[in-house]
């Protein structure tokens, strides 16, 4: 019996890599894009922050795609 054959270290390992990864990427994708204020000073329209929002979401969603493919144990 391999020692990743034990389901509840395995999902702890999982667990934690997951957690570990997420914080150390959330603040860099957040830091990629403008904030709420700065795009008010900007005057950009509603349309502009939905498209930012919209790719910001899609963003997230390729990285938790390529953190799942990869990271399976």
């Amino acid at each position: 019996m391999k020692l990743l054959d034990i389901i509840p270290l395995r999902i702890s390992i999982f667990s934690i890599v997951y957690i570990l990864l997420l914080i150390f990427l959330a603040p860099l994708i957040d830091h990629a894009f403008t904030t709420l204020d700065e795009d008010k000073k900007l005057k950009e329209n509603n349309f502009q922050i939905l498209f930012e929002i919209i790719l910001h979401l899609i963003v997230i969603s390729v990285i938790w795609y390529l953190l799942n493919k990869y990271l399976v144990l």
